[in-house]
Formats: structure tokens, sequence, C-alpha cells
């Protein structure tokens, strides 16, 4: 282990400017943080005792009713794909917007309900046109740009779970 007083290395720090060591300080809070700039951070890999870390810290940052939509027309929201490139039958689109969520809703935050290896935390929320519920992984969620703090919370974890998760392990 490296020496913690060499001056260089400190503890990570969660308001850090750097998102690795904000996630480190998460996930691995008592490891000495060291970063040299364009240096690649090896953080831990997706993992039932990683996701519990993740999902005790989100508990209680993201608030209730946070305004959220998808992240994009991939992962959860992939049925909407087909639509976007093959053009599709706009009726049948339509149909099963009502049926499923849609990377394009707005939903308010209920909360992290569960957790999985494969999909990591599921973030449960309710689709504001209807009050639908939906269980989404919250890597296909992403906060509206006006409560910045818990976006940062969100995308931290986003990354995190992409570049660590079952997929590239």
């Amino acid at each position: 282990m490296k020496d913690i007083d060499s001056g260089k290395l400190h503890l990570p720090k969660i308001d850090s400017d750097n998102d690795d060591e904000r996630i480190s300080a998460i996930l691995i809070p008592d490891e000495p943080f060291d970063f040299d700039e364009g240096e690649y951070i090896e953080l831990p890999e997706a993992s039932l005792e990683t996701l519990t870390r993740y999902h005790k810290f989100l508990a209680d940052k993201l608030p209730a009713k946070l305004k959220m939509t998808g992240r994009e027309d991939l992962g959860y929201f992939a049925w909407e794909e087909r639509f976007s490139f093959d053009g599709g039958s706009s009726k049948e689109y339509k149909a099963l917007k009502k049926q499923y969520a849609s990377c394009d809703d707005k939903f308010e935050f209920v909360g992290l309900d569960l957790l999985s290896e494969e999909f990591g935390l599921i973030a449960k929320v309710k689709r504001m046109s209807d009050q639908k519920i939906f269980m989404i992984p919250l890597v296909d969620l992403v906060t509206f740009k006006e409560k910045r703090k818990e976006r940062q919370l969100v995308d931290d974890y986003s990354s995190w779970f992409v570049n660590f998760g079952p997929e590239n392990i």
C-alpha cells in the first residue's frame, strides 16, 4: 500500500472535482487516492458488495420527486430504437408508449428499490403524465439540469457502472 503521508496521497473526497475520486470516496473510502492527470484509475468492479455500498450512499441523497428522464434510447429504452431508425409505425409507437416507459418521458423519482449485479441499482419512478410506476435501471436515467448536485451523483454512478459493470468484466 502507498504511504498516505507522502503529501500527494490523500483519502478520497466526495466533494472532489475528479469523478474517480468521488466514486472512490463511496466505494473505497479508506484507500489512499493518488491521481495524476491523464492516468487511468482502476475502480472496483460492480458486485453485490459495491452495489450495496452505492445503494446505501445514494438512498438518502436522491430525494423523492426528483425529476428524471431517459438517458438515451438504449438499455431499458432499447425498444424505441427501431422506431428511431426504421421509422416504424407511428400508431404502433404511440400504443407502445402508453404501455412502456419512453426515453422522452418525464418521471418523478420514488426511490431506489432493488439492486442486481446485471442491471445495477433499480430506480422506482412515476411517469408524470399518467402516474404509472416503472422500475428502471438508474444507469438509464438522468436528472433534469436544475438539480446539479443530484445529476452529478447519478452521472458518477452511471459512469462507474458502465465502465466496471457486468458487460465490462
